[in-house]
């Protein structure tokens, strides 16, 4: 015969019950059943009978010697016919219509015209050729880099000269498709933000802060990267300065030699990669930022 104190035990335990509960479903007080578990006293027949049906065992499982019976459980099968997905194939030929102008500007231009001209084309190709999700989203933003980049180079026009009240005085049209870019980048990191929403974040201040304050960073750096490289970029392809300096509103100016072209589409062209670098950055750091907010805010609202 097994020992009874124990058997309790090991089934209100196995279980999960504590004393208290299991004292409140036989209608006896928790001292009871302490003493029953300790040996000290033992339960009357009916409420031996009651802890069997608690525990869903046969009085003689309970009492005897015998190790009681485990139900097998039963497995359950469950055919379910899973449809084949048919296979996508608009995103390859839009990847392959991306490739066609490409293709054509290797025929009909120079060969580093062709790489500067082909490089959205190839990129949303590349992009529309693998199995990436939210292709459209990933397309525009290569598009976007590249009309900010030739504008940048052909016409010095970019999306943060709209703060610069010159440009609103002297050339309104370059400054107005400068907030059109700005406008463009917002959503585009509104939209970027939003498809990250059900992305497994692991959340810790350790790894987030950071991020916050490179997101911060990042735009009070970016000015000073700009004048960084126009300092190196001056000191590397200006030559000396053309006599004495020259007064312009009270100021003085040297005047240099004019650059040649494919000197200056260089200086433009690795200023406007920066500025993309700078842009890639700041989207990434407020990614994680907003959503870090957010699961502060969640905890907050549990705890009250």
């Amino acid at each position: 015969m097994k020992n009874i104190s124990e058997q309790i035990y090991l089934y209100r335990t196995k279980c999960g019950l504590s004393q208290l509960e299991l004292a409140e479903k036989l209608d006896v007080s928790r001292q009871s059943i302490s003493k029953w578990e300790t040996g000290a006293a033992f339960p009357e027949l009916p409420k031996l009978v009651k802890l069997c049906e608690l525990f869903g065992v046969t009085l003689d499982e309970f009492v005897s010697d015998e190790n009681p019976k485990e139900e097998q459980p039963k497995p359950d099968v469950q055919y379910v016919y899973v449809k084949p997905e048919p296979k996508n194939i608009i995103k390859p030929i839009i990847g392959a219509l991306f490739l066609i102008p490409a293709i054509i500007l290797f025929f009909l231009t120079d060969l580093l015209s062709a790489v500067i001209f082909a490089i959205p084309c190839v990129i949303s190709a590349v992009v529309c050729f693998r199995k990436t999700k939210h292709t459209a989203l990933w397309c525009v933003w290569a598009w976007f880099f590249y009309i900010n980049c030739y504008l940048f180079v052909s016409a010095s026009v970019r999306w943060g000269i709209s703060f610069n009240a010159y440009y609103w005085a002297n050339s309104p049209l370059q400054a107005i498709i400068s907030v059109l870019l700005m406008l463009i980048l917002m959503v585009l990191i509104a939209a970027t933000v939003r498809i990250y929403r059900t992305y497994n974040f692991q959340f810790s201040a350790k790894k987030n802060i950071p991020l916050a304050i490179g997101a911060l960073g990042i735009l009070i750096i970016r000015p000073f990267v700009r004048l960084g490289w126009h300092t190196l970029s001056v000191r590397l392809f200006a030559k000396e300065p053309i006599g004495e300096p020259t007064e312009i509103d009270g100021s003085l100016y040297f005047l240099y030699e004019t650059i040649p072209s494919s000197q200056f589409y260089l200086v433009e062209l690795i200023e406007s990669l920066l500025d993309i670098a700078l842009v890639v950055g700041l989207t990434a750091c407020l990614v994680h930022t907003f959503y870090y907010l957010l699961h502060i805010i969640k905890e907050k609202k549990k705890i009250q």
